[in-house]
Protein backbone atom coordinates (compact mmCIF):
# COMPACT_ATOMS: atom_id res chain seq x y z
CA UNK A 1 0.00 0.00 0.00
CA UNK A 2 1.45 3.49 -0.77
CA UNK A 3 1.87 5.95 1.87
CA UNK A 4 0.72 9.15 2.00
CA UNK A 5 3.02 11.91 3.13
CA UNK A 6 1.95 15.61 4.10
CA UNK A 7 4.29 18.46 2.92
CA UNK A 8 4.17 21.71 4.77
CA UNK A 9 6.20 24.00 3.90
CA UNK A 10 6.14 27.46 3.24
CA UNK A 11 8.70 27.79 0.32
CA UNK A 12 7.49 27.57 -3.05
CA UNK A 13 10.69 25.84 -5.05
CA UNK A 14 11.50 23.99 -2.19
CA UNK A 15 8.07 22.68 -1.46
CA UNK A 16 7.79 21.61 -5.05
CA UNK A 17 11.10 19.79 -5.06
CA UNK A 18 10.30 17.96 -1.53
CA UNK A 19 7.16 16.85 -3.41
CA UNK A 20 8.85 15.65 -6.78
CA UNK A 21 11.20 13.75 -4.78
CA UNK A 22 9.29 11.63 -2.69
CA UNK A 23 6.93 11.20 -5.93
CA UNK A 24 9.61 9.69 -7.36
CA UNK A 25 9.46 7.32 -4.80
CA UNK A 26 6.50 6.49 -5.16
CA UNK A 27 4.73 8.18 -2.41
CA UNK A 28 1.29 9.20 -2.51
CA UNK A 29 1.80 13.85 -1.33
CA UNK A 30 -0.12 16.01 -0.55
CA UNK A 31 1.26 19.46 0.24
CA UNK A 32 0.69 22.82 2.13
CA UNK A 33 2.27 26.24 2.41
CA UNK A 34 1.22 26.89 5.45
CA UNK A 35 0.04 25.23 8.83
CA UNK A 36 -3.31 26.65 8.10
CA UNK A 37 -3.57 24.85 4.59
CA UNK A 38 -1.98 21.82 6.30
CA UNK A 39 -5.00 21.16 9.63
CA UNK A 40 -7.50 21.22 6.75
CA UNK A 41 -5.32 18.58 4.45
CA UNK A 42 -4.66 16.54 7.61
CA UNK A 43 -8.72 16.29 8.84
CA UNK A 44 -9.71 15.50 5.67
CA UNK A 45 -7.03 12.53 5.06
CA UNK A 46 -4.90 12.03 7.98
CA UNK A 47 -1.53 10.99 6.40
CA UNK A 48 0.88 8.35 7.54
CA UNK A 49 3.55 10.79 7.85
CA UNK A 50 4.05 14.81 7.85
CA UNK A 51 6.91 16.64 6.66
CA UNK A 52 7.31 19.78 8.36
CA UNK A 53 9.14 23.40 7.06
CA UNK A 54 11.24 24.65 10.93
CA UNK A 55 13.03 27.39 8.81
CA UNK A 56 10.84 30.10 9.76
CA UNK A 57 7.42 28.43 10.81
CA UNK A 58 4.34 30.74 11.12
CA UNK A 59 1.56 30.85 13.86
CA UNK A 60 -0.18 28.24 11.55
CA UNK A 61 2.71 26.04 11.99
CA UNK A 62 2.52 26.06 15.71
CA UNK A 63 -1.14 25.49 15.28
CA UNK A 64 -1.17 22.87 13.10
CA UNK A 65 1.73 21.17 15.03
CA UNK A 66 -0.44 21.70 18.47
CA UNK A 67 -3.52 19.88 16.47
CA UNK A 68 -1.05 16.70 16.28
CA UNK A 69 -0.02 16.61 19.40
CA UNK A 70 -3.16 17.46 20.89
CA UNK A 71 -5.47 14.84 19.10
CA UNK A 72 -4.86 11.40 20.82
CA UNK A 73 -5.88 9.31 16.94
CA UNK A 74 -3.15 12.43 15.58
CA UNK A 75 -0.52 11.84 17.91
CA UNK A 76 0.73 8.27 16.09
CA UNK A 77 1.64 10.84 12.89
CA UNK A 78 5.17 10.60 12.67
CA UNK A 79 6.19 14.20 12.14
CA UNK A 80 10.02 15.72 10.49
CA UNK A 81 10.80 18.84 10.98
CA UNK A 82 12.89 20.20 7.83
CA UNK A 83 15.33 23.24 7.34
CA UNK A 84 17.49 25.30 9.83
CA UNK A 85 16.18 23.67 13.24
CA UNK A 86 18.15 21.98 16.69
CA UNK A 87 16.96 18.89 18.79
CA UNK A 88 15.45 21.49 21.24
CA UNK A 89 13.36 22.77 18.40
CA UNK A 90 12.25 19.92 17.12
CA UNK A 91 11.19 18.70 20.96
CA UNK A 92 9.18 21.95 21.60
CA UNK A 93 7.13 21.51 18.73
CA UNK A 94 6.80 18.34 19.31
CA UNK A 95 7.90 16.47 15.82
CA UNK A 96 10.22 13.19 15.94
CA UNK A 97 12.59 14.02 14.21
CA UNK A 98 14.45 16.74 12.01
CA UNK A 99 16.16 16.72 8.99
CA UNK A 100 18.84 20.08 8.85
CA UNK A 101 19.47 21.92 6.09
CA UNK A 102 21.18 22.00 4.11
CA UNK A 103 20.07 18.33 2.72
CA UNK A 104 20.36 15.80 0.06
CA UNK A 105 17.08 14.15 -1.52
CA UNK A 106 18.54 10.85 -0.58
CA UNK A 107 18.73 12.15 3.38
CA UNK A 108 15.21 13.35 3.12
CA UNK A 109 14.37 9.84 1.54
CA UNK A 110 16.09 7.44 4.55
CA UNK A 111 14.62 9.90 7.09
CA UNK A 112 11.19 9.63 5.72
CA UNK A 113 11.73 5.86 5.73
CA UNK A 114 13.14 5.24 8.78
CA UNK A 115 9.66 7.05 10.38
CA UNK A 116 7.66 4.98 8.24
CA UNK A 117 9.21 2.02 9.40
CA UNK A 118 9.40 3.13 13.32
CA UNK A 119 5.59 3.43 13.08
CA UNK A 120 5.02 0.13 11.25
CA UNK A 121 7.17 -1.47 14.17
Amino acid sequence: MTKTILVVETDNLTRHLIVDTLRKAGYCVCAAPDGYYAIEALVAQPPDLVLCDATAPSPGHFCFLACICSRAALSQIPVIMVGDCTRCKVCRFGADAYIAAPFSASMLLAAVKRRLCAKAA
